[in-house]
């Protein structure tokens, strides 16, 4: 059953993220994330918590790890944060709420383990390309969900990399074959 939706913003040439920091600085995306966010729960792995640097406020911070003593995690557990060892133990927690109210944020990981159970993607497309080195093991790229999609909604925004660029945001329902 498909009961999460995902957010993201990507490069043209897929890049999600450099060295664990968003590779592009788009004040309007960012601000898109927050509304759709706000009030409802995101899912992450350890490295993304990491860095952000502490629990995004005005959400349930679900965090996959698989660091199996309380002592290597990166901050205690709050009433916002809350750490699960199995995408298993998620599914559990979040029974029932709708797929609107369910946010995968990443990372990598994160986005593959949840890729057959994506009912919407929020898909940012920024207009740039992010020069990396082949086979450089700090990117992280974007994983695209399992199954069919179809474009429902395309909104156009203003981008600042330099100063420069567009972007647009895609959104994208799975399609029940």
């Amino acid at each position: 059953m498909r009961r999460y939706s995902s957010i993201v913003a990507k490069s043209n040439n897929n890049v999600i993220g450099v060295n664990g920091r968003l590779p592009f600085t788009a004040k309007a995306d960012m601000a898109n994330f927050k509304s759709l966010t706000t009030d409802n729960y995101v899912i992450m792995g350890t490295k993304t918590l990491t860095s952000i640097g502490r629990p995004l406020p005005n959400r349930m911070n679900l965090v996959l790890t698989t660091r199996t003593a309380d002592s290597h995690l990166p901050m205690p557990e709050k009433d916002n944060l809350k750490y699960f060892r199995s995408k298993e133990e998620v599914d559990r927690y979040v029974e029932g709420l709708s797929p609107f109210k369910l946010f995968v944020i990443g990372g990598e990981q994160i986005y593959k383990l949840f890729s057959g159970d994506i009912f919407r993607e929020y898909l940012t497309v920024v207009d740039c390309d992010i020069c990396v080195w082949p086979f450089d093991e700090t990117v992280i790229n974007y994983v695209q969900p399992e199954g069919k999609f179809k474009l429902i909604s395309t909104l156009r925004f203003p981008l600042h990399v330099d100063d420069t660029g567009q972007s647009r945001q895609e959104i994208w329902e799975h399609v029940y074959v």
